[in-house]
């Protein structure tokens, strides 16, 4: 008499009838051999795909990369054609222009920059507070009230 081998389950059953099959693949081992053996090949499946994933964005990002370094380089080359000294790396804050020299002696220094467009004067820059604190609220003028007609 033949016995019926499970494959999941690596063993051999005592019996080849359709009862002990149909118990053996109701039993909870048989359950978890075959999850178990399913889970492999989606693990590794999902593991493919995850790989392949990560070969395309470092492909990607490889390139972005370059091409932006190729227009930083192009940038620096171009400031340091006209003489100017190179910039700091992206994302740097901006070197600070260099002061202007002062006059040798016995020449006047060049007059001040004037007020801001739109300045008044005796009135406080934009953004300021006036002089003397704060200005009590707007009241409304008190008085008998205004006589209106009804239609």
């Amino acid at each position: 008499m033949t016995r019926y081998y499970c494959d999941y389950c690596d063993t051999y059953l005592t019996h080849d009838s359709p009862v002990v099959r149909k118990q053996h693949n109701t039993g909870y081992k048989h359950k978890a051999n075959v999850r178990n053996y399913y889970m492999q090949f989606e693990e590794t499946q999902t593991q493919d795909e995850i790989d392949i994933k990560i070969r395309e964005f470092e492909e990607r990002s490889k390139g972005a990369f370059a091409a932006q370094q190729a227009a930083f380089q192009a940038q620096l080359a171009a400031a340091n054609a006209g003489g100017r000294p190179p910039m700091g790396m992206p994302g740097q804050p901006m070197p600070l222009p260099p002061r202007p020299m002062a006059p040798p002696p016995g020449m006047a220094r060049p007059p001040m920059a004037g007020p801001p467009p739109g300045y008044r004067p005796g009135m406080p820059p934009p953004g300021m507070p006036p002089p003397g604190g704060m200005r009590p609220p707007m009241m409304a003028p008190q008085g008998p009230p205004s006589f209106r007609p009804s239609y």
